[in-house]
């Protein structure tokens, strides 16, 4: 899908999220993203929300509250793939300090 922004407004850009849920709640209490989104303002994910390296894996937290942001702002909100969606999809996985992160993604969603 490509993603088609008007020529003026205001446009708010989170990357690199990595299955951090209170990283992905500070950007929006921060950015005010919720009020910002109602107003009329636009929101672009440009990937790599899932993955934590940390010992806490918040990644299928971060990906259903982005599910459900877009399907409340389909006009405002757009969720894109970064590479470590796009393992899942290409059957490629990533690996990171030995760890094989796309696995671990899979085991989560398994849970």
């Amino acid at each position: 899908m490509l993603v088609k922004l008007p020529p003026a407004g205001n446009l708010i850009v989170m990357t690199d999220i990595y299955g951090n849920l209170s990283t992905m709640e500070r950007v929006f209490e921060r950015a005010n993203v919720m009020k910002r989104l109602m107003r009329g303002d636009f929101f672009v994910c440009t990937g790599n929300y899932i993955h934590s390296t940390a010992s806490i894996d918040d990644s299928m937290e971060v990906a259903d509250n982005l599910m459900h942001l877009r399907q409340r702002f389909p006009r405002n909100a757009f969720i894109l793939v970064g590479t470590n969606e796009w393992s899942h999809v290409a059957g490629v996985p990533i690996v990171r300090d030995g760890v094989n992160q796309t696995q671990a993604f899979v085991n989560l969603m398994e849970k």
